[in-house]
């Protein structure tokens, strides 16, 4: 996605965290570790010189609810729902 965007909301992470852990872990597992808190780290790697737009991260309390809307990410396989960052005013 191009532009500023959190790659999960709220309710996304816990449906992708339940989606990831399914084909290895229990039910109850499953249900145990989401009472929790819990994180997705991406690794970004180039894959030539990045010339323009490079990666970056901003603090999550630095934003306002009305900074972000929800966009849908439809794929094959699922549906994914990430934050897109709006400009502060």
């Amino acid at each position: 996605v191009y532009g500023v965007h959190g790659d999960y909301t709220v309710r996304s992470g816990y449906t992708r965290a339940r989606s990831l852990l399914e084909p290895w872990e229990s039910e109850e597992r499953i249900e145990e570790a989401l009472k929790g808190r819990f994180i997705f780290v991406n690794v970004w790697v180039p894959l030539e010189e990045v010339k323009r737009d490079p990666l970056a991260a901003i603090c999550w309390d630095s934003q306002k609810p009305r900074d972000v809307v929800n966009l849908s990410l439809h794929f094959k396989h699922r549906v994914g729902e990430i934050y897109r960052v709006l400009p502060s005013k």
